[in-house]
């Protein structure tokens, strides 16, 4: 099991353009979470991945690792830019 969250904080200026869509992926020897929460000014990302219980071929160690590595990331990624009042205010 490898819980993590990391919490990036946006410069001044900046805004979130994009936000992925939190993911849940299940497989037949480990699920994996990835969720994404905007709190002000900073973005938290939660990554949980779950083996599940038992032993393992070691001839087996490489694939699982990889199949863990593509899982835990989406295509997907947050996106932010440089905020401007005149961009906002366009158009209204």
């Amino acid at each position: 099991m490898e819980e993590s969250t990391i919490t990036i904080k946006l410069p001044n200026g900046y805004k979130v353009e994009f936000l992925p869509e939190d993911v849940y992926k299940k497989y037949d020897i480990f699920t994996v979470s990835i969720t994404y929460i905007l709190k002000g000014e900073s973005v938290a990302i939660s990554s949980d991945r779950r083996l599940k219980g038992g032993t393992y071929p070691k001839a087996q160690y490489n694939e699982i690792r990889e199949r863990l590595k593509k899982a835990s990331y989406g295509t997907e990624r947050l996106l932010w830019s440089p905020y401007s009042m005149d961009k906002e205010t366009q158009g209204h």
